[in-house]
């Protein structure tokens, strides 16, 4: 880029024009990002909401204890998915 008299301008990296730039970039890269998590993780989330009706019902019937020692995993789904 050159001025009206020819000299060469110098690149503003703080400028108003570029501090935007960037931080609209910076704004669009994350909500892809979290776009793609929240549609890559649905079916994960789907089963677990599933799988938290059916121990809440399991709990109400007295068939399962109020609260797991830890996360519900193998020992806990052939109880629920039954």
């Amino acid at each position: 880029m050159s001025d009206t008299d020819g000299t060469k301008k110098s690149f503003d990296k703080e400028g108003l024009r570029n501090v935007l730039v960037v931080a609209f970039s910076v704004c669009l890269v994350c909500s892809i990002v979290v776009s793609t998590a929240a549609v890559a993780l649905k079916p994960q989330q789907q089963a677990n909401k599933i799988l938290d009706q059916k121990q809440n019902i399991l709990r109400a019937a007295g068939m399962l204890p109020a609260e797991l020692p830890e996360p519900p995993g193998p020992v806990y789904l052939p109880v629920v998915a039954g």
